[in-house]
């Protein structure tokens, strides 16, 4: 994304968005989010409210969601807040907030950029022992609470953890898992595993009878 110089973004219009239920506000530039998002560029149209006033309110979002999302619309840069880069946990529920903001403001290119930010989350070795960690059960609660159930954000979490599912990933915290995300997991888990050849059920029975 190109980046605009002072004087070009100087000359532009001045749109407020007060976030939050206490409405903290930022201000930013009407052309830049008309040019990438479709919610935007329909809310500032003149002939509603928000078009006429360049005030828009987004009283279900936060503010530090919204200013990443500012931050990568000027600069298409970094994504995620200092303050989360060590904590795993936190990195994940920002970049899920975050899409969920995009999903919902209708910008795609900002859901992509999340996305591929996620996935290299995920690739990233943490730790001296070479473990990876992934989604647990409070970010994956957000993704199934808040994104409608063909998210793209679902397939990619679902794809990946069928991809590298082990049984520790699923041996703690069982109980905390969504449902939906269960069973969508196990789908493609069993997609995923090679037909085995048939073999009758009473050859098999031995092993779990009791007198061994």
């Amino acid at each position: 994304m190109a980046v605009d110089t002072n004087e070009s973004i100087a000359a532009r219009a001045a749109v407020t968005l007060r976030v939050g239920e206490s409405g903290d506000m930022l201000t930013t530039h009407e052309s830049l989010l008309k040019q990438s998002s479709l919610f935007f560029r329909a809310a500032l149209d003149k002939k509603w409210k928000e078009g006429s006033t360049l005030d828009i309110a987004l009283p279900e979002d936060e503010v530090d969601i919204v200013a990443g999302y500012l931050h990568w619309l000027y600069s298409g840069g970094n994504l995620v807040p200092d303050n989360t880069k060590d904590d795993y946990r936190a990195q994940y529920s920002w970049l899920v907030k975050a899409y969920i903001l995009g999903d919902k403001i209708q910008d795609d290119a900002f859901c992509d950029s999340v996305l591929l930010e996620l996935a290299g989350a995920m690739d990233k070795i943490r730790g001296g022992n070479g473990s990876r960690h992934y989604p647990d059960g409070d970010v994956l609660h957000l993704v199934y609470t808040r994104t409608p159930q063909d998210s793209a954000l679902r397939k990619m979490i679902v794809d990946i953890y069928a991809a590298r599912a082990r049984p520790q990933m699923f041996e703690k915290g069982l109980d905390n898992l969504p449902p939906e995300f269960l069973k969508e997991i196990l789908v493609e888990i069993s997609g995923r595993r090679p037909q085995l050849p048939f073999e009758p059920m009473k050859e098999r029975c031995g092993r779990w009878y009791k007198q061994q």
